[in-house]
């Protein structure tokens, strides 16, 4: 099968990216052809068909095609309608200025209405109703909706309203099969932390903590939190090595006053490695979803933290007795302390290894699109 990832210009992708990047390796496994094709008003985009690029911002971006509707819609129709299905990574642009208020604002929806192949979206938006409300202008325009999180089932079905159906999936990870798990008498003695740096993740509630958590922490991943939390809280200077703002002055720190170490974005393939030998990995957020951050500890054999909170709520899609646990008023009382057990990692890693297998995942997904 012939399938293009058609992406639209949006904020905040990262999770996005992610994602998309992931079902096209598990497209590719099961021997489809798939073209990542970026679709937008404007008549150039810096977008490489050859290679990722890495950005000390966005973290790994995918490559692909830029496919320009700044003269009108029909250029991607006909490029789009070669293909037997075209996935859509989002409902729609985003409405910024760069992509409303001029003629071509709603050429994305005549492009929708020309493409006769079969549309396949993916749903990543809890609150589209406020953030992107244009989304249902595309109502009915789709033949299957994907959920990317069991969280996101809700606001999909809200946004198809019975014109497709909808399912939600765990999220394919990035190879086909996890590396071999390092065993946990030969990791490191620190955690790990790498996550987007946004006010929804935590973040603050740990850094005022710092001076409580003994075990040291590996911290990767950027966003604005990170500089608020870097301006305005002086524990961070106290018992942070930040590497990204000092580099390698930062070394000159004592590690017993600074056992936590700062390095931003780095090569995916370094956080990997750090994470497959971290003593544990931990996601801060407390907003009640499971996401990437909290299964792919698991896939690699690394034991995984949660907050109490999301644990025990419908959303959470791992079962409790396969993850450790944390109060974010006490982050000490969790971490300080904490023994990892190799049969809870062992099982953690088989269940999300049986669920989030990339062709699995895609597989499912590809049956139902067609179906």
């Amino acid at each position: 099968m012939r399938i293009a990832v058609a992406n639209w210009p949006i904020n905040s992708a990262g999770g996005i990216t992610t994602w998309l990047k992931n079902f096209i390796g598990g497209a590719r496994t099961l021997g489809h052809e798939v073209d990542h094709l970026m679709l937008s008003p404007q008549k150039r985009m810096k977008i490489s068909r050859f290679e990722e690029h890495h950005n000390a911002q966005q973290g790994t971006t995918m490559k692909g095609e830029h496919v320009s509707y700044a003269d009108g819609p029909g250029r991607a129709i006909q490029r789009l309608n070669g293909y037997d299905l075209v996935f859509f990574g989002h409902p729609g642009p985003h409405p910024t200025k760069a992509n409303t208020g001029e003629k071509w604002e709603k050429y994305w929806l005549d492009i929708y209405a020309g493409v006769t192949a079969r549309k396949v979206v993916s749903f990543h938006d809890q609150n589209w109703e406020k953030t992107n409300a244009w989304f249902a202008e595309a109502r009915g325009m789709v033949d299957y909706v994907v959920a990317g999180q069991k969280t996101f089932q809700g606001p999909a079905e809200r946004w198809a309203d019975g014109t497709a159906p909808v399912d939600w999936y765990f999220h394919p990870m990035a190879e086909e099969e996890p590396p071999p798990m390092i065993p946990l008498e030969d990791r490191v003695r620190a955690g790990l932390l790498a996550t987007q740096w946004i006010s929804n993740k935590g973040h603050k509630k740990l850094v005022r903590q710092l001076d409580r958590v003994r075990v040291p922490l590996d911290m990767y991943g950027r966003g604005i939190t990170y500089y608020y939390i870097r301006r305005d809280e002086p524990l961070w200077d106290a018992h942070v090595r930040d590497y990204f703002r000092d580099g390698e002055d930062a070394d000159a720190l004592d590690r017993e006053t600074h056992p936590h170490a700062y390095y931003a974005h780095r090569p995916y393939e370094e956080i990997i490695e750090a994470l497959r030998r971290a003593r544990f990995a931990i996601d801060l957020s407390t907003n009640g979803t499971t996401n990437y951050t909290h299964w792919e500890p698991l896939w690699y054999g690394t034991p995984g933290f949660i907050s109490e909170y999301t644990a025990g709520l419908s959303t959470n899609t791992i079962p409790v007795e396969l993850v450790e646990t944390f109060d974010p008023e006490d982050f000490g009382k969790a971490l300080n302390g904490f023994v990892p057990s190799e049969k809870k990692v062992i099982e953690a890693r088989k269940f999300v290894a049986d669920r989030c297998r990339p062709s699995r995942v895609v597989g499912k997904i590809l049956e139902r699109s067609m179906a």
